[in-house]
């Protein structure tokens, strides 16, 4: 059975779809935002390899400013037209060239592109996490429902304060210290 508890090792995080015209129309879209924003800070601090997607950006735009100003400077930043992540081919292999058998996903929409691309991730052998504070649907019953769906087929769902204290592992270290502002 895999490891429950994420691990700084293995752990990659997958920042997926946050752009202004989707989220938009999504609810909660400001509190999403604001929880992405604060695990790419975590990233950045842990050094944690981070992904980021856009669906279609040519008709929907970058990704919003809050997001790209705190992308780490090695992020992958990657377009795809595909709803899964892992259906396009650049993105899984940007993904699997990464060696990190754990991926945290954050962003949008909970039901089409989070989901699907938890699943795959699952058949690809990963083992994914998904932020459920940090992404959104349209409606509250679709996200609930995605997460239903996900936590049934074996997805391990978490909150943002779980992630980054599970990657940090201890207190007393300059990155805990570095990220204890994050959550007073």
């Amino acid at each position: 059975m895999p490891r429950s508890t994420l691990n700084i090792r293995t752990a990659q995080l997958l920042v997926i779809d946050m752009q202004a015209k989707l989220l938009a129309i999504q609810h909660d879209a400001s509190l999403v935002e604001t929880e992405c924003v604060r695990l790419l800070k975590a990233a950045s601090v842990l050094n944690l390899p981070v992904t980021a997607t856009t669906q279609n950006a040519e008709r929907l735009g970058g990704l919003v400013a809050g997001v790209a100003e705190a992308l780490p400077n090695n992020s992958a930043i990657l377009d795809k037209l595909h709803f899964s992540v892992m259906a396009d081919v650049n993105a899984r292999l940007a993904i699997q060239k990464l060696n990190r058998s754990q991926i945290v996903l954050c962003g949008v929409e909970s039901h089409i592109c989070v989901c699907q691309t938890a699943l795959d991730l699952l058949d690809c052998g990963f083992q994914p996490f998904v932020v459920c504070d940090a992404v959104t649907a349209r409606t509250p019953a679709r996200h609930k429902t995605a997460l239903r769906r996900l936590e049934n087929a074996g997805v391990v769902l978490t909150c943002v304060e779980s992630v980054v204290y599970e990657l940090l592992e201890k207190a007393g270290t300059l990155e805990f210290r570095a990220l204890l502002p994050l959550f007073k």
